[in-house]
C-alpha cells in the first residue's frame, strides 16, 4: 500500500481463499496518503464500450428512439420486438450521435422485464451512452439496474417530491442527471429558473452528488402556444456563468410550426453563442447539423466533432446490431440473384466479416461489438454451408488450443467464435493441454491448421515445443499462433504463423486456405 494502491484483486488462476487471505492482510489499511493522487470530475457518460464527456465539445442527443407519432416503432416496441428501435439506434450512430435518448412512450404498455430487455439489445448493438427518457420509477430503476453503463437520467424537476424519489436511484446505480428548470410550475422569470435548480443541487449535494453529476434543461416551450425564447435563452446563460452544462429538447421548440428545421437551426445557433452545452435533437435534420457546424466554428474556432450523416454497409450494420432476421433476408436476396451459396458464403457474407474486423482493428468498435456480430453470422454461415455440396468450396478445419500451464482461455474463445463465423470448422480442446494431448487430436481430426494460445511469459515456449512435436510425429499441419506473450519475432523464430487478434487470425486462416486451394 507504500505505493499508493486503491484497488488491490486477483487474476486468473486465483480463488475465493486467496481473496479472502489478502482482504485480511489489507483490512483497515488505508493507501500512503503521500501518494493519494488529484482527481478531476468531469461529466462522463459511458456504456459499455465507450464514453463520452459532456465537458469536451457540444453534445448531440439523439431524439429518434421515441414511439410518439411513429406507429410502426410504437407497435414494435409494444410487441417486444426491437428491430426498429435498433435501426433507429444505427442510423443515429451512423449520423454521429454522441448519446442515444431511450423514450417509451405511454408507459403503461410496458413491464419491467421488457424495460430490461430494451436495453440489454441497445446495450449489445448501440456503442453510445443512453439517456434513459423514463418517468416510471419502477421502469427507471429497472433501466439503471439493468444499465451496464453509466446513463444520462432525463429527467427531474427541481421540487423536492421528484428530487427526493429520483436522487436516491441515481445515487444508488450512478451516472448523470437532466434536472429541468422548473418546480411545481415553470417560471418566466430566468433568474427565478436558476434558483431553482440551485436549490435542487444543493439538495443533491447534501445527498453526497456533486454538481458534475447534473445537466440543466433550461425548458425550451412551444412558439405556436406563445412562449418566449428569449427566457430560454437568458436562462442558457445564467446557467452557462455559474458553469452548469445544459442541453435542451430543441424540437419542442418549433412544434405545430411550419418550416421546423429552419426554426430549429435558428435557435440552435443563437442558444450555442449564450453557451448551450448540448441538445436533444434530430441528427438527421441536415439543416440542423450543418448549423450545429458553424456555430461552433464561429463559436470555437474548431469544427465540431460528431454529427457527419456518414453511409456505412447495411450488412455490417446488420451484423453488428444483432438484426440477424435481417442478415437472413439479404443472404436469401443474394441466393435468388442467382448466387451461389459459396459466392454469398465468402464473398458477400464473408467479406462483411472482414470489413468488421477492420472497424475493430481500427478501434472503431470493440471486442463486444465483433463477438456479436459473430454470434449474428454464425448460423447463417450455418445454413449456407450445408447448401454447399460438391460446389468446389475449400473451407478448413482449424484445431485450437491453450497451450499446458497456462489457463487463459477467453482469447481463444473469442477467436473460435469468429473462425465459424467465417466458415470455419473449429474443434476447441480446452486450456492447459499437453504437447501430446494435441498431437493425438491432431492426428484424430485432421485440421488444416492449428492454433495454439500463448499468455504468460512463462507458456510462451510451450507453443515451439507443440510445433515441434507435430512435426516430429510426422503431421504436415500449419501452426499458427497468439496470446498476449507471443509477437511476430517469437512465431518466426518458432516456425509458426502469428495473429494479434481474432479477426487477424481469420485473415490469416483464409490466406492459408487460399493458398492451399
Amino acid at each position: 500500500m507504500e505505493a499508493g494502491a486503491s484497488l488491490i484483486g486477483g487474476c486468473c488462476g486465483t480463488n475465493p481463499e486467496y481473496i479472502r487471505t489478502i482482504a485480511a492482510m489489507l483490512r483497515g489499511v488505508a493507501p500512503a496518503s503521500a501518494r493519494r493522487r488529484e482527481t478531476t470530475r468531469r461529466p462522463l457518460l459511458a456504456s459499455r464500450t465507450s464514453v463520452h464527456d459532456m465537458s469536451k465539445g457540444f453534445s448531440v442527443i439523439g431524439e429518434r428512439i421515441n414511439p410518439t407519432g411513429k406507429k410502426l416503432l410504437r407497435e414494435s416496441m409494444r410487441a417486444g420486438e426491437w428491430g426498429v428501435m435498433l435501426d433507429e439506434a444505427s442510423a443515429q450512430a451512423r449520423e454521429g450521435s454522441h448519446v442515444l435518448d431511450v423514450n417509451f412512450g405511454v408507459e403503461k404498455f410496458f413491464s419491467e422485464q421488457s424495460v430490461r430487455d430494451a436495453f440489454i439489445a441497445l446495450d449489445r448493438a448501440a456503442p453510445q451512452p443512453l439517456s434513459i427518457d423514463v418517468q416510471s420509477l419502477d421502469l427507471m430503476e429497472a433501466a439503471m439496474s439493468e444499465y451496464p453503463g453509466r446513463p444520462l437520467i432525463n429527467s427531474s424537476a427541481c421540487d423536492e417530491k421528484s428530487l427526493s424519489q429520483k436522487l436516491p436511484l441515481l445515487k444508488k446505480y450512478g451516472g448523470m442527471m437532466i434536472l429541468l428548470a422548473m418546480k411545481s410550475d415553470i417560471s418566466n422569470d430566468p433568474s427565478e429558473r436558476l434558483e431553482a435548480v440551485e436549490g435542487a443541487l444543493d439538495h443533491a449535494e447534501r445527498l453526497g452528488l456533486t454538481r458534475d453529476r447534473f445537466v440543466v434543461d433550461p425548458l425550451v416551450l412551444s412558439l405556436g402556444a406563445g412562449f418566449d425564447h428569449r427566457i430560454t435563452l437568458e436562462t442558457i446563460r445564467l446557467c452557462s456563468e455559474k458553469g452548469l452544462y445544459t442541453t435542451v429538447g430543441l424540437s419542442n421548440l418549433s412544434h405545430g410550426m411550419p418550416n421546423r428545421s429552419g426554426i430549429n437551426a435558428a435557435f440552435l445557433s443563437m442558444a450555442m453563442d449564450a453557451g448551450l452545452s448540448g441538445a436533444i435533437m434530430n441528427s438527421g435534420d441536415n439543416v440542423v447539423t450543418q448549423t450545429l457546424f458553424g456555430a461552433a466554428l464561429l463559436k470555437t474556432g474548431k469544427l465540431e466533432d460528431g454529427v457527419t450523416g456518414e453511409e456505412t454497409d447495411p450488412l455490417v450494420e446488420a451484423l453488428l446490431s444483432g438484426r440477424s432476421k435481417v442478415v437472413d433476408a439479404m443472404v436469401d436476396e443474394k441466393l435468388s440473384s442467382g448466387a451461389s451459396p459459396i459466392e454469398v458464403s465468402q464473398d458477400f457474407l464473408g467479406e462483411a466479416m472482414e470489413r468488421v474486423g477492420g472497424l475493430y482493428e481500427a478501434k472503431k468498435i470493440f471486442l463486444p461489438h465483433i463477438l456479436f456480430a459473430a454470434e449474428t453470422a454464425f448460423p447463417v454461415f450455418d445454413r449456407l454451408n450445408a447448401m454447399m455440396t460438391g460446389d468446389g468450396a475449400c473451407r478448413g478445419r482449424v484445431l485450437l488450443a491453450t497451450v499446458e500451464g497456462d489457463i487463459h482461455d477467453i482469447g481463444k474463445n473469442i477467436v473460435a467464435t469468429v473462425l465459424r463465423a467465417g466458415g470455419f470448422d473449429v474443434i476447441d480442446i480446452g486450456k492447459n493441454v499437453p504437447a501430446e494431448k494435441i498431437v493425438k487430436c491432431a492426428r484424430e481430426h485432421a485440421p488444416d491448421i492449428v492454433g495454439l494460445s500463448a499468455m504468460m511469459t512463462t507458456t510462451v515456449g510451450r507453443v515451439s515445443e507443440v510445433a515441434e512435436s507435430l512435426r516430429d510425429a510426422g503431421l504436415k499441419v500449419t501452426v499458427i499462433s497468439g496470446g498476449a506473450s507471443m509477437n511476430a519475432e517469437l512465431a518466426d523464430m518458432y516456425g509458426v504463423g502469428y495473429a494479434d487478434n481474432s479477426s487477424g487470425a481469420l485473415t490469416l486462416c483464409k490466406e492459408l486456405m487460399d493458398k492451399a486451394c
